[in-house]
């Protein structure tokens, strides 16, 4: 390992010796075993202890299930494998993803190395490449099969392009030649129905040379080739990079991979990154990367941000029985996605991982196949619903996050001191007049691989309830975590997959005015509901857009919105807004308004036309129709452009727009 990456690293020696001794050199033939993607030089650590400041006190939190406040609890997170988990192992443990009702699933796809995943998945000669479909098949359409994107990161170097040094960590020795390799990868899933999430070009190319031995200025190159080549076979593909393990040595690095892709006119749909480690940090980085990003003017407002390698847990802790396999990874887990919710263009988190790899113990599924804790914490973040609501906290020694729909109401607590508490809680304004209570536990006996209560969740109390509010005391166990749902009896669940008739996501499209503010704006395609928020932030542009096609003729539209919308300028808007491909482009472009609009209005968004809308309709937000075959024109091809928007409407709106 170069001595960048050792000063800048504070890994175990263990972790050091073993990657200085393999190196993964001959990656074509040999089997190296260490494959851990980053090691950063965090240390992982729990908010400050009040132990020593404050006296032993009971703990009150209240939660108003009326109001709705912040960012909400979209399912952004999804998860990691590494390459070293094969597809039997995969086909094996894939089922218990349903519960954690991942986003995606990120895997190293590990071409040309010998021990993983899809080693051999490009063989043969520059000339006469040969590809080995059957298993990223199988890989691909399991996820599809689970409503799960697959993240396909694409490294290391293949076979026919490791030139005589056999090193799956060089560049390429012929960038033609993988820019064809990924475009004949990219028709094969487009022309065989199989849908993919995100690529993305190689995996940490920073991390000195134990990924990749070229330079910064190959990496851009290779990035350059790569996404040219994934585009050219499927133009809608979601691309992006560098997938950083966030080296500052140079810190100009990530700044100078944005000057490149400008220059060329590049495309990134989104820029990857990693992070093991606390809060603290990661607002830190992503501090630099958006400075980075704006040092670009406006050229990347529709680039998200993926963290899609992310853990608590640094290295040299990943060992077994060390803090990946304690119960107290359930609040680690709530502590970073309590974070994550409130950055508005981190649009995808990939936790690793989900199944451990066989070398440490990150992953919330073990190597015998039985949930952590760690899972059980992203369970109950999958059951909570996404419409966060008032959380008022009496004290710092507790947290906590509320949301609720018209069947289910979820509050889930964590305990932030080294020490069992009692707590009170007070719920009110509960969206039905009765139904039942249920309490989940994550401490040293419920809802982990090893508990004695077992490793599913499993209910600690069970109550029925009427009279729209509901109290609750008992204790918190030292970094434990109650969860309590209360449900109508319905049944009914909110967040389950809903389309539009046989409507299918080509891509979603996003546009980040302002970043790392209060505003946001989220797309779930498998609700078909966006949400849409200002925040503090009265004059924000707050906008999400899918191309979509399979529609149906009639589109069923709610807004369910809180807050007072105002007009506060001529490009102030709250609507929804459709346009239709045809070979020639984008036309036809018609905007339904509640009555906040500007005929005069000039703020154009970079897709489809670019243009302001040529048609206005002014309509009840709360429940309108619209017949697509009214609007469209002779020579549309099926597909459909919507883009939900709120601009500067006012501090404190928000709207939950629903499509059927």
């Amino acid at each position: 390992m170069k001595k960048q990456c050792k000063a800048l690293y504070r890994t175990g020696t263990v972790l050091l010796a073993l990657v200085t001794a393999l190196g993964c050199v001959s990656c074509g033939s040999g089997k190296p075993t260490d494959i851990n993607t980053a090691s950063q030089s965090e240390e992982t650590t729990l908010p400050a202890d009040p132990e020593e400041s404050e006296p032993k006190a009971d703990q009150y939190m209240t939660v108003d299930f009326s109001k709705r406040d912040g960012a909400p609890l979209v399912k952004k997170f999804g998860m990691f494998d590494s390459g070293l988990v094969g597809i039997t192992r995969t086909a094996k443990d894939l089922d218990k993803i349903d519960g954690l009702r991942a986003e995606s699933l990120r895997v190293e796809l590990g071409m040309g190395r010998g021990d993983m995943i899809f080693d051999d998945l490009i063989t043969g000669d520059i000339g006469d490449m040969k590809y080995k479909w059957d298993d990223i098949d199988r890989f691909t359409e399991l996820l599809n099969s689970k409503n799960v994107r697959p993240y396909l990161s694409y490294g290391y170097c293949p076979y026919p392009m490791q030139g005589t040094s056999k090193d799956c960590r060089s560049q390429p020795s012929d960038l033609d030649a993988l820019s064809e390799a990924l475009e004949m990868i990219a028709v094969h899933f487009r022309e065989n129905g199989i849908s993919v999430g995100y690529h993305e070009i190689w995996n940490e190319p920073d991390c000195g040379d134990m990924f990749y031995t070229g330079s910064w200025e190959d990496y851009c190159k290779l990035y350059e080739y790569g996404v040219k080549g994934i585009r050219a076979g499927n133009p809608d593909a979601v691309v992006g990079g560098p997938s950083t393990a966030w080296i500052f040595d140079p810190d100009s690095r990530y700044r100078e991979f944005l000057s490149y892709v400008k220059k060329n006119d590049l495309p990134l749909d989104f820029f990857s990154m990693h992070h093991y480690g606390t809060t603290v940090e990661l607002e830190k980085k992503l501090a630099t990367l958006r400075g980075n990003i704006s040092s670009q003017g406006d050229r990347f407002l529709t680039t998200s941000i993926h963290i899609n390698e992310l853990n608590t847990i640094a290295s040299p802790a990943w060992n077994y029985g060390g803090p990946c396999d304690s119960y107290e990874m359930g609040a680690e887990v709530f502590r970073m996605i309590e974070f994550l919710v409130d950055q508005n263009d981190v649009e995808v988190v990939s936790w690793a991982q989900f199944l451990e790899s066989g070398v440490d113990a990150l992953g919330v599924v073990n190597a015998q196949g039985h949930k952590k804790a760690a899972y059980n914490a992203f369970a109950i973040y999958g059951r909570m619903p996404a419409d966060r609501c008032e959380v008022k906290e009496k004290s710092r020694g507790v947290s906590g996050m509320a949301s609720s729909d018209g069947h289910r109401a979820s509050l889930v607590v964590w305990n932030n001191i080294k020490r069992e508490q009692s707590l009170d809680l007070e719920l009110s304004s509960l969206p039905f007049d009765s139904g039942t209570v249920t309490v989940y536990r994550i401490d040293r006996r419920y809802s982990g691989y090893g508990t004695s209560k077992g490793e599913n969740l499993t209910p600690a109390e069970t109550i029925e309830y009427s009279g729209g509010s509901f109290d609750w005391s008992g204790n918190i166990a030292k970094n434990g975590v109650v969860y309590i749902e209360i449900n109508d009896g319905s049944a009914a669940d909110n967040i389950a997959p809903s389309a539009p008739g046989d409507a299918v996501v080509i891509r979603r499209e996003h546009y980040y005015s302002s970043r790392g503010t209060s505003n946001y704006a989220y797309f779930d395609e498998h609700t078909w509901t966006a949400r849409l928020g200002s925040g503090s932030e009265g004059d924000s542009d707050s906008v999400v857009g899918v191309v979509a096609e399979g529609l149906p003729d009639i589109l069923k539209v709610s807004f369910d919105i809180e807050g007072e919308p105002a007009a506060n300028g001529k490009n102030s808007l709250l609507g929804m807004r459709v346009e239709f491909e045809t070979l020639s482009g984008y036309k036809n472009a018609v905007l339904f308004h509640g009555g906040i609009y500007d005929g005069t209005r000039d703020d154009a968004l970079p897709w489809g036309s670019g243009e302001p809308a040529g048609n206005a309709v002014e309509v009840e937000l709360s429940s309108f129709e619209i017949r697509l075959s009214d609007y469209a024109p002779d020579d549309w091809n099926g597909r459909v452009l919507i883009v939900f928007e709120m601009n500067d409407c006012g501090e404190g709106v928000s709207a939950v727009i629903s499509v059927k």
